[in-house]
């Protein structure tokens, strides 16, 4: 039997050993698209992506990883139009942040996901049909905190969406030019404090 002590250092050996095998993906240094370094990491990565331009669309965020632009706003991201494209779609407990995202469907999208939250923060979306969504469509799984997320739309938009979602806490946001800026359906909870709201058709639908 292992004595108690042993055994508490074991596992803090064990820990320090999950941590340096964390490692940095960097885009496009290491990957040459943001898809790639995504696919290639591991729980606990982070995936730096360096200034730029980036024609993505669709990249499954499926680990619990970081995907953070090297510099705030630096690396943008221009996606697809197409119905049900998404710039990110998250189906683990990740963060994003740092991007600018563009010209897609919706910006990032929680979709076939287990019931996990991740984190935003640190992002402009532009021109996106949907700025920010968690989508389930069936049960009530999946939740996200935004922290300082501007999105810019157009009339026929919507800055951050629910569909049979778990819950959505936003805070430090700007919506602006959005036909609807907060827009929900069947969740469990949808909370704004500290965000600004403007040019749009409605605040909450």
């Amino acid at each position: 039997r292992t004595p108690p002590k042993a055994a508490v250092l074991l596992g803090c050996l064990a820990l320090a050993a999950g941590t340096l095998r964390a490692e940095v993906l960097k885009v496009p240094a290491d990957h040459p698209t943001i898809k790639s370094a995504v696919s290639h990491a591991a729980d606990g990565d982070v995936v730096l992506v360096d200034d730029g331009i980036y024609l993505e669309k669709n990249i499954v965020v499926a680990r619990k990883i970081q995907v953070k632009a090297k510099n705030r706003f630096g690396a943008v991201v221009y996606g697809s139009r197409r119905t049900g494209d998404a710039v990110f779609v998250v189906q683990a407990a990740a963060r994003i942040e740092g991007f600018v995202l563009r010209n897609s469907d919706t910006g990032i999208e929680q979709r076939g996901s287990p019931d996990v939250q991740w984190e935003a923060a640190d992002l402009a979306i532009l021109e996106c049909m949907v700025g920010l969504s968690v989508n389930d469509a069936e049960n009530n799984i999946g939740s996200v905190v935004v922290r300082r997320v501007v999105v810019f739309g157009y009339p026929a938009s919507t800055g951050i969406s629910t569909n049979d979602a778990g819950r959505i806490e936003a805070s430090g946001c700007l919506i602006t030019d959005c036909g609807t800026a907060f827009q929900g359906y069947d969740h469990l909870s949808l909370e704004v404090e500290d965000s600004l709201i403007v040019g749009c058709a409605q605040a909450f639908d």
